[in-house]
């Protein structure tokens, strides 16, 4: 596109030059009002949510049912907080089976295991042990020998 064509599809961005006439985009006067409706409509609605600055909610502002005196006169100030380690869930019950289990389910999932491990590799640490024990053997080796 020609810069210096002045067309009417053209935006240009800045002032205007002085004289020259300003171009605004013009709306009707029922859009602009349709949309002012629409909008003080969407404020009315969320104003319930809305909380001002300054201002706290009613559950901030309003104290609890807690009778601290009545709780000193019952002699129960202070409550014992001992924390016990115990698995809540299955009473300490074990979660083996109560049976045997069939050998022939047994060797079905020892395979679909060893598949799974054999699929996966050697965990990290493994892989890191291996490298870090071939690093000794290197650098032990020639002086366990006694030549240099």
């Amino acid at each position: 596109p020609n810069h210096d064509d002045h067309g009417e599809e053209e935006e240009e961005e800045g002032p205007a030059p002085v004289g020259a006439k300003k171009r605004t985009p013009t709306m009707s006067a029922a859009a602009v009002r349709a949309m002012a409706e629409h909008r003080a409509q969407e404020l009315r609605a969320g104003e319930e949510y809305i909380t001002r600055e300054g201002e706290r909610e009613e559950w901030m502002l309003k104290p609890g049912q807690h009778d601290l005196l009545q709780s000193i006169k019952s002699g129960n100030v202070m409550k014992s907080r001992t924390f016990q380690n115990k698995k809540v869930r299955g009473d300490g019950a074990s979660s083996a089976p109560e049976g045997p289990i069939d050998p022939s389910v047994q060797a079905e999932v020892n395979a679909i295991i060893d598949k799974h491990n054999a699929a996966r590799g050697p965990s990290l640490m493994d892989q890191h042990r291996e490298q870090m024990l071939k690093k000794k053997k290197t650098v032990a080796g020639p002086s366990a020998d006694g030549k240099n």
